[in-house]
């Protein structure tokens, strides 16, 4: 059925929920697990974004700090929920735009699937931000599962 499953996780809940998932039907058919995470730099390539979708600016000695941790923060919590499932993962970062990074890395490991999490966010707020669940349905060649 499936032999290699990206999971998208940016540290929200629903990216757990997806990881989940996607942990879940990778024990079932024996496929191997990609956790992957898009470092978005923000709107302005010198910015980067919190989880909050706060700006910080990396001229801020601090800035690059904040994110690796954040980032060792999100791998960590997904590799020790992936302890709990019997299937082979793997986790891995790019820098980008989370819409086009996650298509990208899936379409390079040959991927069978994508899973990513859906905040649910109004009409406005996705118009505004864009959702980014929303751009890989669109975008992706390869099957996509939507988690809420």
């Amino acid at each position: 059925m499936y032999s290699k499953i990206v999971v998208a996780i940016d540290g929200s809940e629903q990216s757990f929920n997806a990881l989940r998932k996607g942990l879940e039907l990778g024990s079932l058919t024996g496929a191997k697990v990609y956790g992957f995470h898009a470092g978005c730099p923000g709107i302005y390539s010198s910015s980067y974004m919190n989880a909050d979708m706060e700006a910080i600016d990396p001229s801020i000695n601090s800035a690059g700090a904040i994110k690796q941790k954040e980032i060792k923060e999100i791998l960590d919590r997904g590799a020790a929920i992936a302890k709990e499932y019997t299937c082979e993962t793997e986790f891995a970062i790019e820098y980008g735009d989370p819409r086009d990074e996650i298509i990208d890395y899936a379409e390079k490991i040959g991927a069978d699937l994508i899973i990513a999490g859906s905040k649910g966010k109004n009409l406005p707020k996705r118009i505004l931000l864009g959702s980014v669940s929303s751009a890989i349905v669109t975008g992706s060649k390869i099957s996509v599962l939507v988690v809420k």
